[in-house]
């Protein structure tokens, strides 16, 4: 019994279940405050929030799975003495911890993009508290479609922004997505599976 209930928890995705959790929670608090500088504070720490849970969501399989082979027949001689302790760290690394370090790595190019961005426009064109939601939603998502979908949503902007430049009348006119993310993110995650199977080229790159 023991057994079986620690397969369910192994099985569950609680990376979808945390995501969709954080991202009804941070809307409804991103429209009660409106200062940009409280939001700013929040959204940092609903971020370190997040990265804590992931990690320690990985930690707790590792730990389960641990059990798990131990009080198994066969499968405690996958353990130590009968294995070296590496070989249970790089299963642990492999199947709990890889989905959330090619998170980070997403919320690591986003970052190479924000630097980009500013570098090529020679501004910073986001507020401070949507750089941190922006953070937030690529853990979100598994890599590599955090990366693209944030990368997707940067483009739309561009191109927003050039055809204001060739079109509009209004030259100073600003566009943004801050108000967009957390209900662009909310809809991508409620169709994440079928929408990831329109572009399964992107399966190609997830590691």
């Amino acid at each position: 019994m023991v057994l079986s209930y620690f397969n369910q928890i192994l099985n569950l995705d609680i990376y979808f279940l945390i995501s969709l959790i954080v991202n009804i929670f941070s809307l409804i608090f991103f429209l009660i405050i409106k200062e940009e500088n409280k939001r700013k504070k929040f959204f940092l720490k609903i971020l370190i929030f997040t990265l804590l849970i992931f990690f320690f969501y990985s930690i707790l399989l590792s730990v389960l799975q641990y059990f798990l082979w131990k009080k198994h027949p066969l499968s405690k001689f996958l353990l130590p003495p009968y294995q070296s302790i590496f070989y249970f760290l790089y299963y642990s690394f492999f199947n709990f911890f890889r989905d959330f370090i090619f998170r980070l790595v997403g919320l690591i190019l986003v970052l190479l993009i924000f630097k980009l961005i500013i570098f090529s426009f020679k501004r910073d064109p986001f507020y401070e508290d949507e750089k941190y939601i922006i953070y937030l939603i690529t853990l979100f998502f598994s890599f590599p479609y955090n990366f693209f979908i944030i990368s997707l949503s940067f483009i739309i902007l561009l191109l927003m922004a050039v055809l204001s430049l060739l079109f509009s009348k209004e030259n100073n006119k600003y566009y943004s997505f801050r108000n967009f993310w957390l209900i662009y993110s909310f809809i991508f995650l409620l169709f994440e599976p079928l929408f990831f199977q329109k572009i399964s080229f992107l399966i190609f790159f997830k590691p």
